[in-house]
């Protein structure tokens, strides 16, 4: 895997037009916080959140595995306005296999059902195969959520 590879964004790609990802840094904290407080969100997650402390905790967690290089978390900012909207990750890596699972991918309402999450799991996916040369990634999604993600009312 190239690790020096981790700003992903979507200027040679027309139609991903909306969305950078760009590798999830402690000054990011804030305006997650803000961006993931969202009860809908954690309504299909094993995770329970209820106040920024629990925020607090999953953030911290996320740059403790970015440190020991077992996920890559990533922030999602808005390409027009640069604004924070969310945050995905490439994670459960394992090097000497070559595989990786991607998700972790937490979106309030305001941006399902557009085209945010495909966006997402598209540069994941291309990061995974065509920068880290993985030969295999994983995608899993709860079973109570996936019904409403075939019908595509999150994605």
């Amino acid at each position: 895997m190239r690790p020096c590879l981790l700003f992903l964004y979507s200027k040679n790609l027309k139609f991903l037009a909306s969305i950078f990802l760009v590798p999830l840094e402690e000054s990011h904290r804030e305006e997650l916080r803000k961006a993931l407080h969202h009860p809908e969100i954690w309504e299909y997650t094993w995770r329970k959140i209820s106040s920024e402390k629990d925020l607090d905790e999953i953030i911290s967690l996320a740059l403790e595995q970015k440190k020991q290089g077992t996920h890559i978390p990533f922030t999602i900012l808005e390409k027009v306005s640069g604004k924070v909207i969310r945050t995905t990750r490439i994670g459960d890596i394992e090097v000497t296999n070559r595989n990786a699972e991607i998700g972790w991918t937490w979106l309030s309402p305001a941006y399902w059902r557009t085209r945010v999450n495909t966006e997402c799991k598209y540069l994941l996916l291309q990061y995974c195969f065509e920068h880290a040369e993985h030969t295999r990634s994983e995608w899993s999604e709860v079973r109570e959520k996936l019904k409403h993600l075939l019908e595509r009312k999150y994605v």
